[in-house]
């Protein structure tokens, strides 16, 4: 019998923390090997997908570590865009109150909705992986007929290994 993996979209900050240079602040630095971690040794149990979104950010910044930011996702499957995406984008833009300056983040949330994805992995814990948005776009979603992925950090979906 195959086990369907549950699918996870890579959001801009895993592939920034996996190959950023070890920070000096003790959390930041936390994060980026709790993400290693999850890279490393969980990845495997997931179906991995990001966005066109996202690499246009990562893309941006120093060239060599951008480049290593994109290699990072080389093996991840790009989900299509859809005209779709933008108009659901554009509404919770305005309900979550996320401020246009991080419109993008609408545009993955967006993304993983229309794409039925399980989890979005993100340490953004200011627009997206933080429980007053998660609960707000659950309730937008339901409205809409729509079911919401779980946003999450890297911390929060280390499982128990299958034996």
């Amino acid at each position: 019998m195959t086990l369907i993996k549950p699918s996870v979209y890579i959001e801009t900050t895993i592939p920034s923390y996996l190959v950023g240079r070890p920070s000096r602040d003790v959390i930041v630095f936390a994060h980026q090997e709790l993400t290693w971690t999850w890279w490393t040794k969980y990845r495997k149990y997931f179906s991995l997908y990001t966005s066109e979104f996202v690499l246009d950010e990562i893309a941006n910044g120093d060239q060599v570590i951008s480049s290593k930011r994109l290699e990072t996702l080389e093996k991840v499957e790009l989900l299509d865009l859809d005209d779709e995406i933008r108009k659901l984008a554009a509404i919770y833009l305005q309900k979550l109150s996320i401020p246009n300056s991080a419109a993008t983040d609408t545009l993955h949330i967006a993304c993983a909705v229309f794409h039925k994805i399980d989890y979005m992995l993100t340490w953004n814990c200011k627009h997206l992986a933080n429980a007053s948005i998660r609960r707000h776009l659950q309730a937008i979603n339901h409205g809409l007929g729509l079911s919401t992925p779980d946003l999450c950090t890297p911390e929060e979906l280390l499982i128990k290994e299958v034996k």
